[in-house]
């Protein structure tokens, strides 16, 4: 059975692309169940994970930018002092909870 080569700009390259990162993921699955403060974020991200090391802090704050430039959540801005933001799932990230529950279950299953 031959394949055909894919273009370079298919769906699952361009899907690959959004999700490449280390936490960004656990990002979207820690902020399903609501909005959630950089702070909050961060602890969910060392929580629950074998051998989980600190995140740094500009990493997390990439991935922050780079999910919230694909569409996927919303940043708000209190414009308070002390600086207070919060990060939640848009339309598109709750639409993308699905995929995370079947690569969790594939997980359960398999490895």
């Amino acid at each position: 059975m031959s394949r055909t080569p894919r273009k370079k700009n298919c769906p699952v390259h361009a899907f690959q692309k959004l999700i490449s990162g280390k936490h960004k993921i656990r990002i979207v699955w820690n902020l399903s169940e609501g909005p959630l403060r950089y702070n909050e974020l961060r602890r969910g991200l060392l929580s629950g994970a074998e051998g989980t090391e600190e995140v740094a802090a500009r990493v997390l704050s990439r991935e922050l930018k780079q999910l919230c430039e694909y569409g996927l959540l919303r940043r708000h801005d209190y414009k308070t002092v002390p600086p207070k933001v919060e990060y939640s799932l848009t339309a598109s990230g709750q639409s993308f909870l699905p995929v995370i529950r079947a690569m969790h279950d594939w997980g359960v299953k398999h490895l």
